[in-house]
């Protein structure tokens, strides 16, 4: 009879041991969840008062990547979107589709699963704890390093950290069409005239890829719209947003 009472007080503990840790792992992932959310909401009001407007099918790596130009590539390894996930292997950034249906524009969009797995990507690559939204303040003022500012061809911008920029004509635009499912994500090269304290030079600028001056480091790090197929884009359709950072020795 003591035996089986035993048994029974020791069934007891180990049920209330397992609901205790089930109940810990709930409190846990409804934490995650209302970080992630916050971590969400935060980038979508600030990349819109970062002067991109809010997409109708919500921020996709590139635009999120043009808004926090401290965002890498490979922070987006694994991250889902509407309709697939963003892979960054060997140092190439690519976009896998695993949704059956057609291909939509919203394909690419970052779901809220996504922004989670991207939160922990960001927070794992800063060496940053993620407990409290003063947490998540922090890593987004990490990334969030520099404003932007957006040109036409023909237009130039005003002069910053003594550097004045020109788009002259398109180069190249092999961006993978939003309504097409591509392996490669392509890229954008523009002819533009540098002045940099007067002196002028004719660069050729490509996505992402920074060049320097003497004063500052300059980075095409969007251009809109984004292609179409079957839509051919003229030279005075596209925007390009350039991120302008002082040299650390001027």
């Amino acid at each position: 009879m003591k035996k089986i009472l035993l048994a029974v007080v020791a069934i007891i503990l180990l049920f209330a041991l397992y609901l205790a840790y089930i109940a810990q792992q709930k409190t846990t992932r409804d934490t995650d969840n209302e970080l992630s959310v916050y971590f969400q909401n935060r980038l979508d009001t600030l990349g819109v008062e970062e002067g991109l407007g809010r997409p109708i099918e919500g921020f996709d790596a590139g635009l999120l990547i043009g808004a926090f130009p401290g965002l890498l590539e490979e922070d987006f390894d694994s991250v889902e979107t509407f309709e697939g996930h963003y892979k960054f292997d060997n140092g190439e950034f690519s976009f896998d589709r695993n949704f059956g249906g057609s291909v939509s524009s919203a394909e690419r969009t970052v779901s809220e699963e996504g922004y989670e797995t991207l939160l922990k990507n960001v927070a794992q690559r800063l060496r940053l704890e993620v407990n409290s939204e003063a947490d998540i303040d922090s890593i987004i003022e990490t990334i969030n390093t520099a404003d932007i500012v957006s040109v036409r061809i023909g237009e130039s911008i005003e002069e910053i950290f003594g550097v004045q920029i020109s788009p002259l004509e398109i180069i190249e635009d092999s961006r993978c069409p939003s309504d097409v499912e591509c392996i490669q994500m392509g890229t954008v090269r523009v002819s533009a005239r540098v002045v940099d304290n007067n002196e002028s030079i004719t660069q050729t600028l490509e996505l992402r890829e920074p060049i320097s001056t003497p004063s500052a480091t300059i980075t095409l790090v969007m251009v809109e719209p984004q292609p179409v197929s079957n839509v051919d884009l003229e030279d005075s359709d596209y925007v390009f947003y350039f991120e302008v950072e002082k040299e650390n020795n001027i």
